[in-house]
C-alpha cells in the first residue's frame, strides 16, 4: 500500500509539474469551440475505458460478472458529472476533478510499466486531451509538450534501469512488463527526478525558449523528441533481453546527447528571442517618441494661441469701438475655421484614444486619406502605453499603405467597440498590392529592419491573451484584434 501511495505522489508531481509549467506558457481557455467539446467527450470515453481496464486488472480481476454493471455505472457517472459541471458547478471544479481522475489512471500505467515506449510516443493521451481542453493551445502543441516531458523523464529513468539492472543482474522486462518488481529505490529516484525537473523549469529561463519551440519551431522540436525517443528505445532494447554493463554506457551517452542538443537548441532560440525583444523595444521607443513629438507640437500650438489671444481681443475691441461689425464677424469666421482645423475627427471621452485619433487624423488629412470611424467604446482593457503602441503602429501601417494609392482611393476604416466580454479593434485600409508574410512576420518594402510594427502589436496582444487575425488581398488589408474586456 505504501508503494502505491508513493507512486501516486510521484505521478502527481510529474503530471502536475508538466501542467503547471504549461499553464505559464499558455493561458487557460476562456471559450470552448465545437472541437473542444468533441475532445472533452473523447476524454470521457478514454477515461471510461481506462477506468474499466484498471478495475479488470487490479481491483476486481476475479469478478468478471459485475464488470459490465460497473462499466455502465462509470459511464453514467461521467454523464452526470458533465451535467453538473456545465449547469450547476463551476469550471474550476471540473478541471480539478478531471486532473485527479487522470492521476489515478496514470498511476495504473506506471505501476504496470516503469517506462512504456508506446505510451511515450502517444504523449500519454489523457494529459494531451486535458491540456487541449483547458488551455489556449492547439492539440499538436499539447501533444508535443507532454511528449517532451515523457521523453525527458524517460531518458533519466533509463539511467536508473541500466544501473540497478546491472547490479541485480536483471532483465529489462522486469521494468516494462506487468506483473513486475516495484522497489523503493525506483520510487525515490523518480521523486528526486521530479524535484530536479521542477527546479530546472522554475529557476532557469526556459519558459520563453520552450514556448518558442512549441509555437514557431514545433517541427524541429518534434523531430528532436522522436530521435531521442528512438535512441531511448534502443538503449533499453525495447524492454527485451538482459541488462549488461554496456547498457550503462549507452544510457549515459543518451543523457549527454539530450543535454548537448538541448543546450545548443536553447542557445539558438535564446539568441533569436533576444534579437526579437531588441527589435520590439526599438519599435516601442520609436512609437512613444513619435507620440511625444506630436504632443510637443500640440502644446506649442496651444501656447501660441494663448500668446496671440491678447492681440485678437485688442483687434476685436478696436473694430467694435469703430462700429465695424462686419469685419468682426468675418474675423471670427476665420478664427473658427482655424480652430476647426486643429480639432480631431471625434471625441469619445477617453483621453488616450482621443489623442491618438486626433494625431493620426491630421496626418491623414494632409495625405488626402478618407478616414471613417465607427466607435462605441466605454473602456479600454489595455495599459495606456500598450494601447498607444498598438494604435500607433496599426494606424501608421494603414496610412503608409493608403498613401501609395491613387487620390480618391485612399481610405482607412476604424472600428472599435466593447461588445459583451470583449474589446474589438478593426482597421481596414486600401493598398496597391497584396501583403507578403514570411516566417509569421509581414515583410516591409523598406527592408529587413522594418516590418516589426505588426510583430510588436502581436506581442502586446499575446500579453493580454487576445486574438489577432488578418484578411488581405491586392486592394485592401484588414487587421482585427479581440481582447477580453477585463483588464
Amino acid at each position: 500500500m505504501l508503494k502505491i501511495l508513493l507512486y501516486g505522489v510521484a505521478t502527481f508531481l510529474e503530471t502536475g509539474i508538466g501542467i503547471w509549467f504549461f499553464g505559464k506558457m499558455f493561458p487557460k481557455r476562456e471559450r470552448m469551440e465545437r472541437r473542444h467539446y468533441f475532445a472533452e467527450w473523447g476524454l470521457y470515453t478514454y477515461m471510461f475505458v481506462s477506468s474499466c481496464a484498471v478495475l479488470n486488472l487490479y481491483i476486481l480481476p476475479e469478478n468478471k460478472k459485475i464488470h459490465g454493471w460497473l462499466s455502465g455505472v462509470i459511464y453514467l457517472l461521467l454523464i452526470l458529472i458533465d451535467f453538473l459541471f456545465n449547469f450547476i458547478w463551476k469550471e474550476f471544479w471540473k478541471g480539478r476533478v478531471f486532473f485527479y481522475w487522470m492521476i489515478v489512471l496514470i498511476i495504473g500505467q506506471y505501476w504496470d510499466s516503469y517506462i512504456s515506449i508506446p505510451y511515450i510516443i502517444l504523449g500519454g493521451v489523457i494529459p494531451v486531451l486535458f491540456l487541449f481542453i483547458f488551455y489556449e493551445c492547439s492539440f499538436f502543441q499539447a501533444y508535443l509538450w507532454n511528449l517532451f516531458i515523457l521523453v525527458i523523464t524517460g531518458t533519466a529513468k533509463v539511467v536508473y534501469i541500466t544501473l540497478s539492472g546491472t547490479i541485480r543482474k536483471g532483465y529489462f522486462k522486469e521494468y516494462f512488463l506487468y506483473p513486475r518488481l516495484h522497489t523503493y529505490s525506483e520510487i525515490v529516484y523518480w521523486l528526486l527526478l521530479n524535484v530536479l525537473l521542477y527546479y530546472i523549469l522554475k529557476f532557469l529561463s526556459t519558459k520563453h525558449i520552450l514556448r518558442e519551440l512549441l509555437i514557431k519551431n514545433s517541427k524541429i522540436f518534434l523531430l528532436m523528441n522522436i530521435i531521442v525517443w528512438r535512441i531511448m528505445g534502443s538503449a533499453v532494447k525495447f524492454g527485451r533481453g538482459k541488462i549488461e554493463k554496456i547498457d550503462i554506457i549507452f544510457s549515459l551517452l543518451l543523457v549527454v546527447i539530450v543535454m548537448t542538443v538541448g543546450l545548443i537548441l536553447g542557445v539558438k532560440i535564446y539568441g533569436k528571442l533576444v534579437e526579437t525583444e531588441k527589435q520590439l523595444l526599438e519599435i516601442r521607443n520609436d512609437t512613444v517618441e513619435s507620440q511625444y513629438r506630436e504632443l510637443s507640437r500640440t502644446y506649442k500650438k496651444i501656447k501660441c494661441l494663448i500668446h496671440d489671444e491678447k492681440h485678437l481681443i485688442s483687434y476685436i475691441t478696436e473694430c467694435l469701438v469703430n462700429g465695424k461689425i462686419d469685419d468682426v464677424l468675418d474675423f471670427l469666421k476665420d478664427v473658427q475655421c482655424t480652430l476647426s482645423d486643429q480639432e480631431g475627427c471625434t471625441w469619445t471621452g477617453i483621453q488616450n484614444l482621443d489623442f491618438i485619433l486626433n494625431v493620426k487624423f491630421r496626418v491623414m488629412k494632409d495625405a488626402d486619406i478618407k478616414f471613417f470611424c465607427d466607435l462605441d467604446v466605454d473602456t479600454i482593457p489595455l495599459k495606456e502605453t500598450d494601447f498607444v503602441i498598438v494604435m500607433g503602429n496599426l494606424l501608421d501601417n494603414a496610412i503608409e499603405a493608403s498613401q501609395k494609392c491613387e487620390e480618391g482611393k485612399r481610405i482607412v476604416n476604424l472600428t472599435m467597440k466593447n461588445r459583451n466580454d470583449f474589446f474589438l479593434i478593426k482597421i481596414k485600409n486600401s493598398c496597391i498590392k497584396k501583403a507578403v508574410m514570411k516566417k509569421e512576420r509581414f515583410i516591409s518594402d523598406k527592408g529587413e529592419k522594418h516590418g516589426w510594427g505588426i510583430a510588436s502589436v502581436q506581442h502586446i496582444v499575446n500579453q493580454y491573451n487576445g486574438e489577432m487575425d488578418f484578411a488581405y488581398d491586392d486592394k485592401t488589408f484588414e487587421v482585427k484584434i479581440l481582447i477580453n474586456n477585463v483588464l
